[in-house]
């Protein structure tokens, strides 16, 4: 048994991106905290980073929480048991890059994922809208 394998993919336009990653199980194997996105990479202009918008969408039958990757991990979105998708909206796009950053302390500037009930042929997208400041 083994966790599924990430696919995950950055587009950039000058100081907007997008990251989006996926995945298919194969199994029943469940992720732990697991890394989805790499923030900190993602600071091609400066290392400020401000996220504008997270959407996850999930199979039916399974649930999934996204948190910052702290000392003491800080939820962001959860997608319970049945809903199938979530979205999180961190700025209104029309008034300038207000997005949420990262907390400081412990602070690996990661996005990590754990899921419930997930088996075989369940899907998983993790979309993370961003701005380098």
């Amino acid at each position: 048994m083994a966790k599924p394998t990430l696919n995950i993919n950055t587009y950039q336009s000058g100081h907007f991106g997008v990251t989006v990653a996926e995945c298919i199980w194969l199994d029943g194997t469940q992720y732990a905290a697991e890394k989805v996105v790499d923030l900190s990479g993602l600071t091609s202009y400066t290392t400020t980073l401000s996220i504008r918008k997270i959407s996850v969408t999930i199979s039916a039958g399974m649930s999934a929480l996204v948190q910052f990757d702290l000392t003491a991990n800080e939820d962001v979105i959860q997608v319970p048991l049945g809903a199938l998708r979530n979205e999180a909206v961190f700025a209104d796009e029309q008034q300038g890059p207000n997005g949420l950053p990262p907390q400081t302390g412990g602070s690996t500037g990661d996005l990590v994922v754990t899921t419930i009930g997930a088996a075989a042929d369940d899907e998983m997208c993790i979309i993370v809208h961003w701005h380098a400041d």
